[in-house]
């Protein structure tokens, strides 16, 4: 299941011009729905589905134009975080977990709006080498914030509350 994923081929399709592609890592296969919708926007070239392990995603992670994510609902912003410790650009909904884990950094858009969504790839498509290299690295420094560790002592700290 791919997380409002006829966004993202809306998106990819308006972009057709950019030479650009969709790469869908993981969610299982593809619905007949968003089948139909990937062979009726004529986008069968355009879209791959891998299925690869998170060490492999990792290492796509770098060379990719940046992480969309759709998804209208997230539990924690670990997809994002990834992407930015690997210094890749995040275009996302604009939903809490985004915002909350996000720090400003990734270019949102309002769910479900695959124009603004293909806009904000559009952006980083042409935004000068200099801006990619120092937005990249605020995007590891602030993935650096987030450690197991960070976490754990924060999730104890808040059970002691409790107590």
């Amino acid at each position: 299941f791919h997380k409002d994923f006829n966004t993202a081929l809306e998106a990819i399709n308006q972009l057709r011009p950019f030479d650009v592609q969709l790469i869908a890592v993981g969610g299982g296969n593809w619905t007949a729905a968003e089948q139909e919708t990937i062979r009726r926007l004529g986008l069968t070239q355009v879209v791959k589905q891998l299925d690869m392990s998170d060490d492999g995603l990792m290492t796509l992670l770098p060379g990719a134009v940046c992480l969309l994510m759709t998804s209208r609902a997230e539990g924690f912003g670990l997809p994002l975080l990834e992407a930015f410790a690997r210094g890749t650009p995040v275009v996302a909904a604009d939903i809490a977990t985004q915002r909350e884990f996000g720090g400003g950094l990734p270019l949102l858009f309002e769910p479900g709006d695959f124009s603004a969504a293909s806009e904000q790839v559009l952006h980083l498509l042409n935004e000068p080498k200099e801006s990619r290299l120092t937005k990249g690295v605020m995007r590891i420094d602030h993935a650096r914030r987030f450690t197991w560790g960070r976490m754990a002592k924060s999730t104890a700290e808040a059970y002691q509350g409790l107590v």
